[in-house]
């Protein structure tokens, strides 16, 4: 990323606590982050579900970033 900037990425998880493993891989993700990068350091987080939405507001209160839409078009 550009200098200054951060964009956290993260593994896929498989099986019944698939969902819980990958708020838990955020959640680490973002504490590391907070840790180990100055204050002005521009954290770019995916919030693509409502989980992760609540994730990043809890840890950037007030924070939000530009939408962005992702999708998938099939041709007839």
């Amino acid at each position: 990323m550009p200098s200054g900037s951060l964009r956290v990425e993260l593994l896929s998880a498989f099986g019944q606590d698939a969902k819980m493993d990958l708020m838990y891989m955020k959640r680490k993700a973002i504490l590391k982050a907070l840790e180990n990068y100055d204050e002005d350091t521009k954290v770019i987080i995916g919030r693509r579900d409502v989980d992760s939405k609540a994730l990043a507001g809890y840890f950037f209160p007030g924070v939000s970033g530009e939408p962005s839409i992702f999708g998938e078009r099939k041709e007839g």
